[in-house]
């Protein structure tokens, strides 16, 4: 039966690279079992690769788990600082003829070596699969301290794991091969054995591991790409691990308080790009419309379309606009562009479906004189306006709205109209219908599709 009291789980990423969604998974797993539990995580770098091991990936790696709010009790360690423990227990199993000595080529080094048993089973009481059975007949005998005097990852993990009173080893399905070694290795060392779970890897929505031919693979471009931390720790615990109630939208706390390792499922997640963007949408539409706005201001910014002397309260009301079509913070530049900037350029089929059309320019020209009469541009008088044209005109709203938006935004698609002109703002609609009628006349509208410069702010 597995002790449900002092508890202490650990994350141990090597910093060769960023912290992908696999390994994030994993981190989050042992934070979630942890706070369940009431237990402890610790964070240990395992930097024992000189050659691959960057300061770069280190702080990558701590900014990624920190976006996604993954706090730690003890650490950060780092194994590259640990190398005379290492030593030390290394020296006991030479002591004890469970190590041997061996010179490297140039016989300058030598790398003392785990012996393994012959031919021995060895049965690992896993809590996710079971009992996995492995023979030490397939085995090679392991590499405890390589020649140039560090320690090789299975020794370092199972010396580590020991002192640092790791009761619950959870980690990926692609160490389970790794672990009949390591139970050799505590059982020499005469260390009790933790209780191991390991999580079936993510999977592509073909089936296979999941690589960057399936997209972002990193945490940090998933940040990047404008998704909402809590969304994507909401996602990622869904991956493999389910509350039972099919939920599917959970706050952090309902998942630590519902999380367990007995829930993990044996096959491989597919990591679905569609779910975490619906998912994404959901909360983007559930916060509050301040944090929202402060959220897609650096991608405004970014994309060059609004600055830090940009109105932050016309701003706010432009993200209103749109935050219910949202899906990522990213999207904001392309779908709030023709907000803020000065020309517009047209989508080709809205043009040819709603601006080429008998009456338009009558109905456009109409537009711009009851726009210029309005000495207060909001949705009440907008309406109004409208309202009396389309009686005058007898035409349906349909007809009346579609070629306006179109001028305006440049889209068949956009928020409510009214609305869109009131951020649009009095003095560039009226611009833009103009545009419009003179595009209409001449045959020459400014495409989307055309290889044109982006447009310029409004200044």
């Amino acid at each position: 039966m597995l002790k449900t009291e002092n508890i202490k789980v650990r994350f141990a990423p090597a910093p060769t690279g960023y912290l992908h969604v696999g390994g994030a998974r994993t981190a989050l797993f042992n934070w979630l079992y942890a706070r369940n539990k009431g237990g402890k995580l610790v964070l240990r770098i395992e930097d024992t690769d000189a050659v691959r091991s960057t300061e770069e990936s280190t702080k990558a790696i701590f900014d990624s788990l920190k976006w996604l709010g993954i706090d730690w009790d003890e650490g950060p360690f780092f194994q590259s600082e640990r190398k005379e423990i290492y030593r030390t227990y290394a020296e006991r199993l030479l002591s004890k003829g469970f190590a041997y000595e061996s010179e490297d080529v140039k016989g300058t080094h030598k790398a003392v070596i785990f012996r393994l048993p012959s031919s021995r089973k060895i049965v690992i009481k896993d809590i996710i699969h079971d009992d996995v059975e492995f023979d030490t007949a397939v085995f090679k005998d392991i590499v405890l301290m390589k020649s140039d005097g560090t320690a090789a990852y299975n020794f370092a993990c199972v010396v580590d794991d020991h002192l640092m009173g790791i009761t619950h080893i959870i980690r990926g399905d692609d160490h389970i091969s790794n672990t009949p070694k390591q139970v050799l290795l505590y059982e020499a060392l005469g260390f009790p054995l933790p209780n191991f779970a390991h999580v079936p890897l993510i999977l592509g929505p073909d089936g296979s591991r999941l690589s960057k031919r399936h997209g972002a693979t990193s945490v940090g471009q998933y940040k990047g790409e404008g998704y909402f931390n809590k969304a994507f720790v909401n996602f990622l615990a869904l991956l493999g691990w389910a509350p039972g109630d099919n939920r599917e939208k959970m706050s952090t706390g309902e998942i630590i308080d519902s999380f367990g390792l007995d829930r993990i499922g044996k096959k491989g997640a597919i990591f679905d790009v569609k779910k975490l963007q619906w998912l994404n949408g959901v909360y983007i539409r559930e916060m509050a419309l301040e944090d929202l706005t402060g959220a897609v201001i650096p991608y405004l910014e970014s994309a060059g379309i609004v600055d830090k002397d940009t109105d932050r309260e016309h701003v706010k009301f432009i993200v209103s606009l749109v935050q219910e079509r949202l899906k990522t913070f990213s999207e904001t530049p392309a779908i709030t562009g023709f907000f803020f900037t000065k020309d517009i350029f047209y989508d080709e089929s809205a043009v040819k479906k709603y601006l080429l059309k008998e009456g338009v320019e009558t109905i456009l020209g109409k537009i711009i004189c009851g726009i210029e009469n309005e000495e207060r541009f909001d949705v009440e008088n907008l309406e109004k306006c409208f309202v009396k044209i389309k009686e005058e005109m007898n035409i349906s709203n349909s007809k009346l709205i579609h070629p306006v938006r179109v001028a305006v935004t440049g889209s068949a698609a956009s928020p409510p109209i009214f609305e869109t002109m009131v951020g649009i703002g009095k003095e560039n609609c009226v611009k833009r219908l103009k545009n419009t009628l003179s595009f209409i006349n001449d045959g020459d509208f400014p495409f989307k599709t055309q290889n044109v410069p982006p447009p310029n702010p409004i200044e």
